[in-house]
């Protein structure tokens, strides 16, 4: 799977985010994985 490791948000940097954490628009994710699973999150994320 996917680790988030932070959320970028504005000038704040929320590491270790709960899994229920919501993504808001603009948002930048700090993530590890493999690069398949990294890119299927990158198209979930813009699709929604």
């Amino acid at each position: 799977g996917v680790i988030v490791l932070a959320i970028k948000r504005l000038d704040a940097m929320r590491f270790n985010p709960a899994p229920d954490e919501r993504i808001e628009p603009d948002d930048c994710l700090i993530a590890m994985g493999e690069p398949s699973q990294l890119r299927q999150l990158e198209r979930s994320v813009a699709s929604s």
